[in-house]
């Protein structure tokens, strides 16, 4: 949240997560969402159109999480746009990993101006 502000993207978060869910998985997806958001946000010159948006569901036993952000422009391969991407890059990659050990699923959606992850999986309420 501190980074968003610091970076003058507007933040929400609504809804809750589950505690059932293990805190690296939950770590592992919205660490590396957020940090592509934020460096998505800062990219964009107007501060008003930086927005960072997250929704979490709980219901039953099926966490949803969709994150929405602004973005400059389509990036359709999807590939980092940083300097040195031989270190960079992953971040994708280990949130699509993390849903799929959880059994869940991942769809990225771009439109013009708006990036959105949205994540579904079910949770895993131990014995």
């Amino acid at each position: 949240y501190q980074l968003a502000c610091k970076n003058n993207c507007h933040f929400s978060f609504n809804g809750a997560i589950s505690p059932n869910i293990s805190a690296f998985s939950i770590c592992t997806i919205l660490a590396n969402t957020l940090d592509n958001s934020i460096e998505a946000c800062a990219k964009i010159k107007t501060e008003n159109d930086r927005f960072i948006a997250i929704d979490c569901v709980v219901n039953n036993n099926i966490q949803i999480i969709t994150v929405t952000n602004s973005i400059k422009s389509i990036n359709h391969n999807l590939k980092t746009t940083k300097n040195n991407p031989s270190e960079h890059g992953i971040g994708l990659y280990s949130i699509r990993r993390t849903v799929e050990s959880l059994n869940g699923t991942l769809k990225i959606t771009q439109k013009s101006n708006t990036f959105t992850l949205d994540i579904v999986f079910v949770i895993q309420v131990k014995a």
